[in-house]
């Protein structure tokens, strides 16, 4: 690729970045998911979706321009252009620090005295978790299926959690990343989740066991469909089979950084912030599945068929393949005789099967020729 063809990626990425970043936070405060609230549930909601967001805007900006593009030259070259694009792309997922920092400076929160350097410095990690995912989905086609098809869905479930609790008559409210309470709950005990204290008080008191289950399914199909295409076209099984933890990471990641304070925090968040390790390694075994599944057979390779001598002529050849064998000769065209000229006789075809192969050329002594009578004496003329 030109000079030219590396500035334009270059370009495109960082401003796709930005882009990208910004519809999903117009997305979030539009519909209600991203609240800066001044609790300190709402305010680890709001710092989970932050490292979500600045991730996610890195990693499919540098994947989509590098699936729109396309690079002849060598490896060292390409992984330089592959670089080069996941870096431009992390510029421009800085653009989310002010995005989220800005609205942010305004809440009144006993979490933190300064909430505005607290947003900045979670969405720069998450623009620097989102440099390394673009590392590996640029890598490895299962990867980007994964990641791709984890942010869309759980985009769409939180959607669907904002569409639930207007009808609900709710309202907006903000929402959990990676949990959907789609359960009636009676009373406030309820909501209210246990102090974890290990070893004793009974920690998976904490789990809300919807929310549990429907991130482990779903990050277990995730990794199974989403690896199934690559095994099928015969990708790297070690990519293949590893590809299921990179959605669920990131998750993982944006749920233990922005991990709440327990006590005070509702059962479903709490539940996503313990599940989240677990739901790697589900993510993992559909991705392990995927590869067992879509292995390919292996074929067994004929040995090449040995050297015949033919015994008539001498000559050696090849024997052919039993599926060249069963293909039926051409009927050989007859030669045309012109009138009076004496008929062609075909010479007699040497009607011998060939020796087995031994993995060698056999050498077969060509038989020597009769000799012919000798005339007799012819008698001698009378008078000569």
């Amino acid at each position: 690729m030109s000079a030219r063809g590396w500035t334009g990626s270059v370009a495109v990425a960082a401003g796709l970045a930005a882009g990208i970043g910004a519809a999903q936070l117009g997305v979030g405060y539009g519909l209600g998911i991203i609240g800066w609230l001044g609790d300190s549930a709402g305010w680890a909601a709001a710092l989970a979706w932050t490292v979500w967001v600045a991730a996610l805007s890195v990693a499919v900006a540098a994947l989509t321009v590098a699936r729109r593009t396309t690079v002849d030259s060598t490896s060292w070259s390409r992984g330089l252009w592959r670089a080069s694009v996941a870096c431009a792309a992390a510029l421009g997922g800085l653009a989310v620090v002010p995005l989220t920092a800005l609205p942010a400076r305004e809440v009144s929160t006993s979490v933190t005295f300064a909430p505005a350097w607290v947003v900045g410095w979670y969405a720069t990690a998450g623009v620097l978790i989102g440099l390394v995912l673009a590392a590996v989905v640029l890598s490895a086609r299962a990867a980007a299926a994964n990641l791709v098809a984890t942010a869309s869905w759980w985009w769409l479930v939180a959607v669907l959690a904002v569409v639930d609790a207007v009808a609900g008559g709710r309202g907006l409210a903000p929402t959990q990343l990676g949990v959907w309470r789609f359960t009636q709950v009676d009373s406030v005990s309820d909501v209210e989740a246990v102090a974890l204290d290990l070893p004793g008080s009974g920690w998976w008191q904490s789990i809300y066991l919807p929310g549990a289950l429907l991130m482990l399914g779903s990050t277990f199909l995730l990794g199974l469909l989403a690896a199934w295409p690559a095994g099928r076209r015969g990708d790297a099984r070690a990519s293949v089979a590893l590809s299921g933890v990179v959605g669920p990471v990131l998750l993982a990641a944006a749920s233990v950084l922005a991990a709440p304070r327990l006590a005070g925090a509702p059962a479903e968040q709490v539940s996503a912030l313990l599940i989240a390790p677990y739901a790697v390694i589900a993510g993992l075994a559909g991705s392990v599945l995927a590869a067992v599944l879509t292995a390919a057979r292996p074929i067994a390779l004929e040995a090449p068929a040995a050297a015949v001598v033919e015994p008539a002529t001498g000559q050696i050849y090849t024997p052919k393949p039993q599926a060249d064998a069963e293909v039926e000769a051409k009927p050989e065209p007859e030669a045309e005789t012109k009138p009076g000229a004496a008929p062609l006789i075909p010479a007699p075809r040497n009607r011998r099967r060939p020796r087995p192969a031994t993995g060698r050329a056999t050498v077969v002594e060509r038989p020597e020729e009769p000799k012919k009578p000798e005339d007799p004496e012819k008698p001698e003329k009378p008078g000569a």
